[in-house]
Order: C-alpha cells, then sequence, then structure tokens
C-alpha cells in the first residue's frame, strides 16, 4: 500500500512546515516537514538553503516511500493482502510511525493488536502514544485523537 493524499495531509498538520533547517528535540539538522535527508540520501545542514512548500512535500513523500511503507507494508503483509487494512487505517499508521519512528511502532500495542485482529482495540491503543521527554504533551494528544478518528473512520 501507499499513503494517501489524506494520510499526507494529517503528517503535515502536526509536523508543520520549516523552510528553514532547524535543530529538533533529537539536535538533529532537519527541514520542511520533519525530514532530515534529502532524496539524494543527503543529510540536512544548518548551512542548506530554504526550501518551498512543494520541495518539502517531495522530501516528505520519498522520505516515507523509502524509510516507513516499506516496514509497514512488511510488518503488515497478510492483514494488508485480506484486505483488512483499509486505506484509512494504513494512512493513520504510516503517520504514527512517521513520529515514533519504525522501531516505535514495532514494539507497539497497535501492532500486537492488528496482528490479532483487534481494530477497535488498536485504534484506542494509538491514544497511549501522547508522551515525549516523559511529559505527555497536548500537541501528542490531539494527533493521537485525530490518527485514531482516521483509523477507525
Amino acid at each position: 500500500m501507499k499513503i494517501s493524499d489524506k494520510g499526507l495531509r494529517l503528517i503535515q498538520e502536526f509536523e508543520s512546515f520549516e523552510a528553514n533547517p532547524y535543530l529538533d528535540s533529537a539536535r538533529v539538522w532537519t527541514i520542511g516537514y520533519g525530514s532530515t535527508y534529502y532524496p539524494n540520501g543527503k543529510p540536512v545542514t544548518g548551512r542548506d538553503k530554504p526550501i518551498t512548500r512543494e520541495y518539502a512535500e517531495t522530501i516528505q513523500r520519498h522520505v516515507i516511500a523509502t524509510d516507513f511503507e516499506p516496514v509497514i507494508n512488511e510488518l503488515l503483509k497478510r492483514e494488508i493482502a485480506s484486505g483488512f487494512i483499509t486505506q484509512n487505517m494504513y494512512d493513520a499508521i504510516i503517520s504514527l510511525a512517521y513520529n515514533i519512528g519504525v522501531n516505535g511502532f514495532k514494539r507497539s500495542s497497535v501492532l500486537r493488536l492488528l496482528k490479532q485482529g483487534d481494530k477497535s482495540n488498536a485504534g484506542n491503543a494509538f491514544l497511549l502514544w501522547n508522551m515525549a521527554g516523559g511529559k505527555v504533551l497536548r500537541g501528542l494528544i490531539k494527533r493521537r485523537e485525530k490518527e485514531r478518528k482516521l483509523f477507525l473512520g
């Protein structure tokens, strides 16, 4: 499967656009919609020129297609092949993984419950991912609620 435009917009809503390179909370150079490297594989640096929203979306699509879709498609191969995973579910999963990383998703109860065929509780498990740095963040609460709604919708 591939992320839809609706899924991309959801990620963009919460990642927000930054034209200029900046150091993220992990002190990694980042640009656009939370990207740390360009489609050519070059890492973002503090000396890079500003980018447009259009190029930020190109980078975002590349990062998702390279780093997220292949992993999620492999992890949920049977569930996708059987039709259990809808486009809305997939978009919400990619948004979650984009935020918590593929390793976080691999350890998540969202994945475990999906593997058990429990769509409802998998959707509710999105809400558990609302902390950063040991603190509950309002922005993550809102993001998880939107992801859950899309997932269960």
